[in-house]
């Protein structure tokens, strides 16, 4: 059984309607269902998947011992290249100006 906080269901309750993707949309809809208590036939027919497909979808995350972690939806802090933009603007960026792409390239390389 999937172990998701009051907290998390709150994100899931929201995130299901936002996310881009359709498939993704449909699969957190199951977990958030599942989490509220649905049963898993009644989850498979709000989320128009057959009981088989649900089952898969909990017993892979249940077999991968996945933990749910939410992300901000804009979380540069976490995001590897936001890190490297932020250093690019402070140590080669800032108070300069190159006249051309090559003495740019060579500041970031140095």
């Amino acid at each position: 059984m999937l172990n998701i906080s009051d907290e998390d269901r709150q994100i899931l309750a929201v995130g299901r309607f936002e996310h881009p993707h359709p498939r993704v949309q449909r699969k957190m809809e199951a977990v958030y269902l599942t989490s509220m208590g649905v049963s898993r036939r009644e989850v498979a027919r709000l989320v128009q998947r057959t009981g088989r497909t649900v089952r898969s979808y909990m017993a892979e995350a249940e077999r991968l011992g996945i933990t749910l972690l939410w992300l901000p939806t804009y979380s540069p802090n976490l995001n590897l290249i936001e890190r490297l933009w932020k250093f690019v603007k402070a140590e080669c960026l800032h108070g300069r100006y190159y006249a051309t792409f090559a003495p740019f390239k060579q500041a970031i390389i140095d």
